[in-house]
C-alpha cells in the first residue's frame, strides 16, 4: 500500500451557463473527460484514506462525485466515523486523508460552490463572483511532491525543510529527513504527543476536582449532622 498517494484535477468551463466544474480522481488519463473539454489543472499528494490510524494533525475526507453530466463534484465532507470510507470505495468517491490545518511546506486546496456543483481550486480567489467558499474545513492542505522528506514534531509529520531554529527541547536528531511512513513510526514510538498529555491531564485534574467537591460537600454534610445531633442531645 503506497502511503502518499497522487491525486488529480480535472476542471472544466460549461459555456452554456458559464460555470466552472472541476473533480479529483486517481487517473491521469480519462479519456471520457479529456474529450468533452476536460484538462489537468493540477496535482498533488495525500495520504492513503485506508491507513489506521489516521496520523496525528490530519483528518480523513470524501469526495463524491456525480454519476450523471456533468461528473463533478457534488458533496465534500469530513468523514468523523473513519470507518465510513470502507462503504466508500466506489467509483463515485475519492477519499484522502490530509491536513486539516495549515502546516509549513504543505499548500492550501479551497473548495468553492455554486448550486450542487463543488469547484476544487488552488487559488484563494473563486472562479467567478457566483461561486462561494464550502463552509466547514476549508482549505485543506496538501503536498505538491511525493520525494519530501519530514520531521516528527509534537507527534505530527511536518514535510521539510523545517525551520532551522527548534524551540522543541525535546526534538531528536534522528526525527528528521524521514520518509513519511519512517516518520510515522518515529511519532508513534515517542508516544502521544504535548497536546494528547496535556489533554489527558486536564481530564485527570477534572475528575480530581470532582472527587475534591464530593469529598467537601461529605463533610460539610457530616459536620451539619454533628451539629443538630449535638442540639438534640442537649
Amino acid at each position: 500500500m503506497d502511503i502518499l498517494q497522487k491525486y488529480y484535477i480535472y476542471t472544466s468551463l460549461d459555456k452554456t451557463t458559464n460555470s466552472y466544474r472541476g473533480l479529483i480522481s486517481y487517473d491521469n488519463n480519462m479519456k471520457s473527460l479529456t474529450k468533452n473539454g476536460w484538462k489537468i489543472q493540477g496535482e498533488f499528494f495525500a495520504v492513503n484514506p485506508y491507513l489506521r490510524p489516521i496520523p496525528t494533525g490530519m483528518k480523513l475526507f470524501s469526495f463524491e462525485i456525480k454519476n450523471y453530466y456533468p461528473y463533478d463534484i457534488s458533496t465534500y465532507k469530513l468523514l468523523y466515523d473513519i470507518y465510513e470510507v470502507d462503504r466508500l470505495k466506489d467509483k463515485y468517491h475519492v477519499n484522502l486523508i490530509t491536513y486539516n490545518r495549515p502546516v509549513l511546506n504543505s499548500i492550501p486546496l479551497y473548495f468553492y460552490q455554486f448550486n450542487e456543483h463543488i469547484f476544487p481550486s488552488f487559488s484563494d480567489k473563486p472562479p467567478n463572483s457566483e461561486y462561494n467558499l464550502v463552509l466547514g474545513v476549508n482549505p485543506i492542505f496538501v503536498l505538491k511532491d511525493k520525494n519530501v522528506s519530514f520531521h516528527c514534531g509534537n507527534g505530527i509529520c511536518f514535510p521539510e525543510p523545517v525551520p532551522s531554529i527548534n524551540m522543541n527541547p525535546f526534538t531528536e536528531d534522528d526525527d528528521n529527513s524521514l520518509s513519511f511512513s519512517k516518520c510515522l513510526n518515529f511519532c508513534n514510538s515517542r508516544g502521544k504527543s504535548i497536546l494528547d498529555t496535556i489533554n489527558d491531564l486536564s481530564d485527570k485534574n477534572s475528575l480530581k476536582n470532582h472527587y475534591i467537591v464530593i469529598a467537601v460537600i461529605a463533610i460539610v454534610l457530616l459536620i451539619i449532622i454533628f451539629i443538630l445531633r449535638t442540639r438534640f442531645v442537649a
